[in-house]
């Protein structure tokens, strides 16, 4: 189903996402618009950016921002170099004086509905010369942003500056043998963060030199400044006993190997909840749901990290 609507929605340009979609220019002034992440999953949140630059000889004056959401759409918050009113269906935001090669930006966070397929936006910056009102600019820039449905393999959203939680799920099971979750801290700008589950082509997929892995491979992608090691990524990788290798146990816990884009990845040795060394294993646990049999257990395993990638054990 595909679904236009106007939308504002910007991001800083410290905040660390993918490159615009589309730019629409009118002489050497210039608007862009971009969401992230892209495609997006059904039901959870997006940041949509927006950037005018000023590429005049002369200031420009007077500029504004504009754009309403969507149906099903809701304005959470704004981020913003200027000053800026939202209700649940609108943002808009004064930035003033713009000297030549000056720029003023915004992100937008808004929830997305459960409806799926591609959404195409827009945003209307304002700005005037100064002269009169025949040399008033304005400026629309496009972007078209798919919404997918929810899937136990693969989720999209963005995380506020807040920090939050992405994970494709809280259980496991033999038709779903893999779940993770990626805990991301507070930052500057939020994260758009993208977590999938892929079969792995082999037992030395994403493995380290002469070991065997088994189980999925999760595929991490955070697009936000690089984390301190005193605050990093938490990553939590839970493991159906039907992806457990024949004879594993419990004793067997305690030497289970995880490899970061196919390198070892030790135990922390620092303090509880750092990356020391940056990616470290912080915990090894088994859990026995209800469902399982006798002798049956899941796996979670949990690291600290600054990076992304992709993990397997």
């Amino acid at each position: 189903m595909r679904r236009p609507f106007a939308m504002l929605i910007a991001l800083a340009a410290v905040l660390v996402a993918a490159a615009p979609a589309s730019a629409y220019s009118s002489g050497t002034a210039a608007a862009t618009l971009s969401g992230s992440p892209n495609p997006v999953t059904a039901g959870s949140t997006i940041a949509y950016s927006t950037t005018f630059t000023n590429g005049t000889s002369r200031s420009l004056q007077n500029t504004t921002l504009d754009a309403p959401a969507p149906a099903g759409f809701s304005v959470q918050s704004v981020i913003s170099s200027g000053s800026c009113t939202t209700s649940a269906g609108d943002a808009s935001c004064t930035f003033g004086t713009l000297a030549p090669g000056g720029s003023a930006s915004a992100t937008v966070i808004m929830s997305v509905p459960s409806d799926t397929g591609d959404v195409n936006s827009s945003v209307t910056w304002t700005t005037s010369d100064g002269d009169d009102d025949s040399d008033d600019i304005t400026l629309p820039a496009y972007t078209t942003v798919t919404v997918q449905a929810p899937s136990t393999d693969t989720v999209a959203e963005f995380v506020p500056p807040a920090g939050g939680t992405v994970s494709t799920g809280s259980t496991t099971s033999a038709a779903n043998p893999q779940s993770t979750t990626a805990v991301v801290p507070a930052s500057q700008n939020g994260a758009a963060t993208t977590i999938s589950e892929v079969d792995a082509t082999s037992p030395q997929d994403a493995c380290g030199p002469g070991a065997t892995c088994f189980g999925q491979i999760s595929v991490i992608t955070i697009l936000a400044p690089p984390f301190p090691v005193t605050s990093p990524l938490h990553f939590s990788f839970l493991l159906d006993s039907s992806e457990l290798p024949p004879h594993f146990t419990k004793k067997s816990l305690k030497k289970l190997a995880m490899f970061h884009d196919g390198v070892s990845v030790p135990n922390c040795t620092g303090a509880a909840g750092v990356a020391s060394p940056d990616q470290c294993v912080s915990a090894r646990k088994s859990i026995k749901p209800k469902r399982c049999k006798k002798g049956q257990f899941e796996v979670e395993i949990d690291v600290n990290s600054t990076t992304q990638g992709r993990w397997r054990t």
